[in-house]
């Protein structure tokens, strides 16, 4: 990079045009997170636009990393008011914005003047009112502005009294957001509900989100990128349906999606490897199905790609690099209806499911699963609690996988 510098230089000076363009395209094939900011001030230097643009977008998209390196605090104004400006801003949350603006703005004496402007700029009802109270109460910059302390005892105002909204109203749209997502329902009174509600982990409180183009409960639904995916469910007509449906998060809009090959009810979805898959489920009372289905986006259909080893309804699933752990279930057992101790891997680029694992594990209800520090499944039930290494699946995995093709060979 240095010596594209050197190159640079002597291009301003003798306005050699090509060997310009070359020092640019040369940048941007190496460009990245640990040289952006060193590029973009290059770029800007010498007029190469389309580098510049391509630089500010990478700190921009890698702002929730770059955000504590010394690059980001030697950024100039410009720049960074603009990525304060941003909606496409990739941030933490909007705390971490927040904090962000009040280093950057601490890291120079000359940069008050411009922390006036910059905390316009934040969308502070997405701040937590933790950080609001606690920064109003200490921090110089805001407790000695009376503009800064009106706007945010405002908004903290507004939160108490505002109960249900869009979620979508004052979020950046590429912010990262902890949220339980609630769909649907059977009311007490019997009818089923459309509604979708979110709780917001981080503010403690719930917001409405949107209606569901149809009424229902137990359907299935998982988000991928910018769209939330809704599927089956049970209402008063149908006790197992094939809807499904789209919802944009960005322009707030359902869009119909071909119709699951069967009505399914309690089944799960998991999105992997860019693509959005149901597991089992239910297709009517006690009557429950192993298939595992994959949305074709080139053929716009569903398919069948996989059974697990035990057709079940209320399964947990996993996605890990190109498997899907599929943990736990409930099946039919002595013609009663139990929930099951068992761990299917299911290989997404071959189609493949093996049963991995069973274990003797008491669950009253559907049990708590969640991943610790990348390999290790946890399972909590009413009783116990189970850890699995899923390193330890893997090569069991390899090695069932391996005698099954000497016993081919034989």
């Amino acid at each position: 990079m240095e010596n594209v510098e050197e190159l640079l230089r002597g291009v301003k000076l003798f306005e050699i045009k090509q060997l310009k363009n070359y020092c640019g395209e040369y940048m941007q094939a190496f460009l990245n997170k640990t040289n952006c900011f060193r590029v973009l001030k290059m770029a800007e230097s010498h007029d190469l636009q389309e580098l510049a643009e391509t630089a500010y977008k990478v700190i921009r998209d890698q702002f929730f990393s770059l955000a504590v390196r010394k690059d980001l605090l030697a950024t100039p104004y410009n720049v960074f008011s603009r990525l304060i400006k941003d909606e496409k801003l990739h941030a933490q949350n909007e705390d971490h914005v927040f904090l962000t603006v009040l280093q950057w703005t601490k890291h120079m004496p000359n940069r008050v003047k411009h922390f006036e402007k910059l905390f316009s700029h934040l969308h502070l009802s997405n701040v937590s009112n933790h950080i609001l109270l606690k920064l109003s109460k200490e921090e110089d910059l805001i407790k000695n502005n009376v503009a800064c302390i009106n706007k945010i005892m405002e908004v903290v105002g507004h939160k108490k009294t505002d109960g249900l909204r869009d979620i979508n109203v004052s979020q950046r749209k590429e912010s990262l957001i902890e949220v339980v997502l609630v769909l649907g329902g059977h009311k007490i009174d019997g009818h089923f509900s459309n509604k979708v509600y979110a709780y917001l982990i981080r503010d403690n409180r719930w917001v409405k989100v949107t209606d569901m183009p149809y009424n229902a409960a137990a359907p299935g639904a998982i988000s991928l990128g910018k769209y939330l995916y809704v599927t089956g469910g049970t209402n008063k007509l149908n006790p197992s349906l094939k809807a499904a449906w789209r919802y944009d998060l960005d322009k707030n809009i359902w869009s119909k999606m071909p119709d699951l090959p069967v009505g399914l009810v309690f089944h799960t979805m998991v999105a992997c490897r860019g693509s959005i898959f149901t597991v089992g489920g239910s297709i009517a009372a006690k009557k429950y199905i192993s298939t595992i289905y994959k949305f074709d986006e080139e053929k716009d259909r569903w398919v069948t790609v996989g059974n697990m080893s035990v057709p079940l309804d209320c399964t947990e699933a996993i996605p890990k690099h190109n498997n899907i752990y599929i943990v736990t279930g409930r099946c039919m057992v002595n013609d009663k209806i139990s929930r099951v101790g068992v761990v299917d891997c299911f290989d997404v680029t071959g189609g493949t499911v093996k049963k991995c694992l069973t274990f003797p594990i008491e669950f009253r209800h559907r049990p708590l699963v969640s991943i610790h520090d990348g390999d290790m499944i946890k399972l909590q039930s009413h009783k116990q609690s189970l850890d699995i290494n899923m390193q330890k699946l893997q090569r069991r995995m390899r090695s069932l996988l391996l005698e099954a093709g000497g016993d081919a060979d034989s």
